[in-house]
């Protein structure tokens, strides 16, 4: 029996849960795939293919996606830890004559460096992270800032670039502080900029806020003072790639969502913001001591044996909203090898599969990610 379910209330709740973000293209942008089964075929940068396929696979279940064929048959499953730093690793980021150094210890994680100084910057390295906040509390609101106004989906990829440094340099600028910390490869996947003048309306949006101005009055957030062209900023957000492959990254693409009693969400992804003096800010998240430790390589199904698996799981379910899955792709997913010790991490390859929900108010996104081994859905633990 198939079971019947109001499709956009169901997602509107995976993606608090999850943390992914509304899509804003309205109702009516998109065109309805026929019948018919169009495929096209052309290569991609990685050595694999790009296919196309469009068609109805039932009442209000589509495909219209553009299908990355990844270049290989087999894949590495890779055995990783979090990233162990000591101190000397505190001058990737701080002036080493900046001796003025408080440290913070915590019994909880002894192996975590947390550092303020006398000018203003902290610091946190370890526990398998990295945040560097030039100065402190004004970096904090800025970059919360800018969060916000990209996950509101009001922002395109803004072309332009600011005088004092080219995108291009601002990107390589974040590779190379990247590769100090990890050796790694690094991929833009979007940069931003943001000129002062832009800081200063979404702070006056902001401060017809009420939850807003109640932060403001608890200290819990602080309004940024004297904004100016020294606040003109690139903000980069980067992937990791392994073996030609994105780690999961949350950053472009819908979040986990787990039907199983756990929780789990380990993106790995890095996000800057550079000024004209530098680096302001650096968070890395989930910093691995490697990433190219392969415990075992693994045949992987193709992605129509992926696409097969989730029309299983949608066959038995009837959609009341427009169902569309508009996007396939492999990618390296941290997972953890037994769920009763989350601590012990690899990586493995998972075809991701985004389905995009149309009513009459919009389109959200998900995100079911198939086992490219097993076949089995990470939503299930699996």
């Amino acid at each position: 029996m198939k079971k019947k379910r109001n499709t956009m209330a169901i997602l509107s709740l995976l993606l608090l849960l999850s943390g992914c973000s509304p899509v804003t293209k309205q109702a009516g942008e998109s065109n309805q795939p026929s019948d018919t089964v169009t495929v096209d075929i052309q290569n991609n940068n990685t050595g694999g293919g790009m296919k196309h396929i469009s068609k109805k696979l039932s009442d209000n279940f589509y495909i219209d996606a553009d299908i990355e064929e990844p270049a290989a048959k087999e894949y590495g499953i890779y055995s990783v830890k979090n990233k162990v730093f000591d101190k000397a690793a505190l001058d990737l980021f701080l002036l080493k004559d900046d001796t003025d150094r408080t440290f913070t210890e915590n019994p909880n994680r002894p192996q975590t460096l947390i550092v303020d100084t006398g000018k203003g910057s902290s610091l946190l390295m370890g526990d398998g992270s990295v945040n560097y906040l030039k100065n402190n509390i004004r970096d904090s609101e800025i970059e919360s800032m800018i969060e916000s106004y990209l996950l509101s989906g009001e922002v395109s990829e803004d072309t332009k670039e600011l005088d004092f440094q080219s995108k291009d340099d601002a990107i390589a600028l974040g590779i190379n502080k990247i590769k100090e910390v990890v050796d790694c490869q690094a991929e833009a996947v979007r940069a931003v900029a943001i000129s002062h003048e832009r800081l200063e309306q979404l702070q006056d949006r902001l401060s017809k806020n009420d939850i807003y101005q109640a932060e403001l009055k608890n200290g819990s957030s602080n309004k940024i003072e004297g904004l100016s062209a020294a606040d003109d900023l690139y903000y980069i957000q980067y992937a990791i790639k392994v073996n030609d492959l994105h780690l999961y990254n949350a950053i472009l693409e819908p979040g986990i969502s787990m039907n199983i009693d756990a929780f789990w969400d380990n993106k790995v992804n890095v996000t800057i913001m550079a000024d004209r003096d530098g680096i302001r800010y650096f968070n890395f998240s989930n910093v691995f001591d490697s990433f190219d430790k392969i415990k075992e390589k693994k045949a992987i199904i193709t992605a129509e044996e992926a696409l097969q698996k989730v029309e299983e799981k949608y066959n038995n379910i009837i959609l009341t909203d427009k169902t569309t899955i508009s996007k396939i792709w492999l990618e390296y997913i941290p997972v953890p090898v037994s769920w009763k010790d989350p601590s012990d991490i690899e990586l493995r390859p998972y075809w991701c599969i985004q389905l995009d929900i149309t009513d009459k108010d919009g389109q959200i996104s998900n995100a079911e990610r198939i086992n490219a081994v097993t076949g089995g859905n990470l939503a299930n633990g699996e």
